[in-house]
């Protein structure tokens, strides 16, 4: 039986996602999600999201939001936006998420994204981060293993997201590893290099966050689409 995945693309307050990537996903079917400020990237492009979910601190104005779905929130709540319509989608059965405009600007959004990522793993769904200019993504996995086609020389930096990451293994880069051990304490894998057209990482235990640092001419790749492929051990 045939395994199909439930994307939904979601768009935070410093937007950097662009009509014609809107317009491309919502033909495909993914599910378009305005967080708060991220509803400017919609409402610049004429597009109407599945889903708008705020709280309309970053975007004040209740009265111009469009969308198929309004959830809105309170300022007093213990969840962010972003974090919020995470647990409305993963209730609906997704378990595919790309998110635009969550990076950059104010540094412990950023990392309070990066860690929904890992929330993600732990409901058994994936995420991928993309910097505003779509230029960087950032993967997490665990116990499991990211194939990727991206071509020669790409800039990848994988760090050990808990304390100790073990049986780690890099194919195709310029610095190989193969079942060594990453930790939380010191940045070992920072600035690698991919010299192969299929790159492997993969962990036995533990949990890696992934930073692939594009050159100007890259297309943001969907972890759904062909360029990448992820496997359990």
């Amino acid at each position: 039986m045939n395994y199909e995945k439930k994307e939904a693309l979601l768009v935070g307050a410093l937007q950097g996602v662009s009509k014609e990537e809107l317009i491309e996903a919502r033909d495909n079917g993914v599910f378009l999600v305005a967080c708060d400020a991220g509803y400017r990237s919609f409402l610049d492009s004429d597009i109407i999201p599945d889903l708008f979910v705020g709280d309309y601190d970053t975007f004040p104005f209740p009265e111009r939001v469009k969308a198929k779905e309004i959830i809105s929130l309170s300022t007093h709540k213990d969840d962010t936006d972003i974090g919020y319509a995470i647990k409305v989608l993963l209730a609906r059965g997704f378990d595919t998420f790309l998110f635009y405009g969550c990076l950059g600007g104010r540094i412990e959004h950023a990392i309070g994204n990066i860690q929904l990522l890992s929330y993600l793993l732990s409901q058994q769904a994936t995420g991928t981060l993309y910097d505003t200019e779509g230029h960087r993504s950032v993967h997490m996995i665990k116990n499991s293993c990211i194939r990727f086609s991206l071509g020669r020389g790409r800039n990848v930096s994988i760090f050990s997201y808990n304390e100790r990451a073990e049986g780690v293994t890099l194919e195709g880069f310029e610095y190989p590893l193969k079942d060594a051990t990453l930790t939380s304490s010191y940045p070992l894998g920072v600035s690698n290099q991919t010299i192969e057209e299929e790159c492997s990482i993969s962990v036995r235990e533990g949990t890696l966050l992934i930073v692939i640092e594009e050159r100007r001419d890259y297309e943001p790749q969907s972890p759904s689409s062909p360029s990448f492929e992820r496997h359990a051990r």
